[in-house]
């Protein structure tokens, strides 16, 4: 009985940190997403360019309401059980969102090109579609007064989703380069080439789920590495919206800095993960 108490401690103070480190990520992704559509709004000529504009205000903030509204409050729910779901489900839409354009990607590569507007359509409207998925989950599975717990489908499909398009990012840079459609830079150092490997997001996922040996459920340990990773690869990638010089040099300076504030994010955040699982 006590070491099912300090199983159940251990899980919720693991989730606190991630829910803090996830309210966090959601708040920045969507000022981000705000300022860099007003830097570019002289691009947006029709209403389905905001969506796409606003891509991680509708993901993030879409899922994450998504995730905290429709969860029913019971007996069993705390605030943080409500606000940790809102933030998975923001996390599930980012997913959702990645996987949903390899496939539009897949599938364009295997058929004929489609005309206009309708591939500007598809292409606009993934974030939307990633939401509404979202809220047919979050509705179907979540909205149960008796259920406290995290949707198994919700925690597969973020782990599959990232699993995926991590994968594919990582095989293709070299297969384009194999095949002749990408060039390789030779002026690149070697030791730069493997850095970049290591600070990827699935290399960070694979240290959290190294650091967090103590949750014994492989697949449970497996899903909190994976929400780590997620929120590593989405700041790298709303940061990227404060950009204003779109020169090469200025290009270089700002991914350094975004890259080393994702990394002591992530690494503030290892810490503390790792300490409330101890």
């Amino acid at each position: 009985m006590k070491a099912k108490k300090k199983k159940i401690s251990t899980y919720t103070h693991l989730e606190k940190i991630l829910t803090l480190a996830g309210l966090a990520f959601v708040v920045v992704g969507c000022v981000a997403n705000l300022y860099g559509a007003y830097a570019n709004r002289r691009f947006i000529s029709d209403p389905i360019d905001v969506i796409y504009y606003l891509r991680y205000i509708v993901l993030l903030g879409g899922g994450f309401i998504a995730g905290y509204r429709l969860t029913k409050k019971s007996a069993r729910r705390t605030q943080y059980d409500q606000l940790f779901l809102g933030v998975v489900y923001a996390v599930l839409a980012m997913a959702l969102f990645w996987l949903f354009d390899l496939a539009r990607f897949g599938l364009q590569g295997l058929s004929e090109q489609l005309s206009y507007p309708w591939a500007k359509i598809v292409f606009e409207s993934t974030p939307l579609a990633s939401v509404l998925t979202v809220l047919a989950i979050a509705y179907f599975r979540q909205s149960r007064p008796n259920r406290s717990d995290l949707s198994a489908l919700a925690k597969v499909l973020i782990v599959v989703s990232f699993i995926v398009y991590q994968v594919y990012t990582l095989v293709s840079g070299p297969y384009f380069v194999l095949i002749g459609k990408a060039t390789y830079d030779p002026n690149v150092p070697t030791w730069l080439i493997i850095g970049g490997y290591l600070v990827t997001p699935l290399a960070i996922a694979v240290v959290a789920y190294l650091l967090f040996g103590h949750i014994k459920p492989r697949f449970s340990r497996l899903f909190y590495a994976v929400l780590i990773g997620m929120f590593y690869s989405t700041l790298i990638l709303v940061l990227w919206e404060f950009r204003t010089d779109a020169s090469y040099e200025a290009t270089n300076i700002f991914s350094n800095i975004v890259t080393a504030l994702s990394i002591l994010f992530v690494g503030v955040l290892l810490w503390r993960a790792r300490k409330a699982i101890k």
